[in-house]
């Protein structure tokens, strides 16, 4: 992971190192990874999050990590308000023409079901959902399978929610 960011900090910021302006980091607010943290000494919290802040410090480089929502991400990206993120695969796709990324990934992901019932067999693939219900947690984007799910004609009822104690 060190190498990882050693690599990308060189290249996204090589003009500006010896102006020692500070690395605009942002990650996905996507826990338990990044999160925003209610300590005073300790910018964001998460896996992923304090692994970057560690690795991070040994640059000497100046930072501000902040944690954003995907769409807020992006746009700030996306517009040069931020100089470093950590997105998902399935995000990689809108920045391949305007960013540089690693093909190691820092961490593998698993999709998992749930269900409140003993007796439902819990979805082995996308197609298991069609005509199903899920919940969805607002903000995030399900490995690509938004499209998916907010396709009428696979007939899945949605229930949004905005956070992880509403699902």
């Amino acid at each position: 992971m060190k190498s990882l960011i050693w690599v990308v900090v060189v290249l996204l910021y090589q003009d500006s190192l010896a102006l020692a302006q500070t690395l605009r980091v942002g990650l996905l607010d996507f826990p338990p990874f990044a999160m925003e943290s209610e300590e005073e000494y300790l910018p964001v919290r998460g896996i992923i999050a304090e692994r970057l802040v560690k690795a991070l410090g040994t640059t000497g480089l100046k930072y501000d990590i902040k944690i954003y929502p995907a769409k807020r991400l992006f746009l700030y990206f996306k517009n040069n308000n931020l100089d470093f993120i950590i997105p998902s695969e399935s995000q990689i796709k809108r920045f391949k023409d305007i960013a540089v990324f690693s093909d190691k990934p820092i961490v593998n992901l698993q999709l998992r079901a749930y269900s409140y019932s003993k007796d439902t067999r819990l979805p082995e693939n996308q197609n298991a959902l069609n005509g199903k219900r899920v919940t969805l947690i607002r903000g995030y984007s399900y490995f690509g399978l938004l499209d998916y799910i907010r396709d009428p004609s696979n007939r899945i009822e949605k229930r949004i929610v905005n956070n992880h104690e509403s699902g």
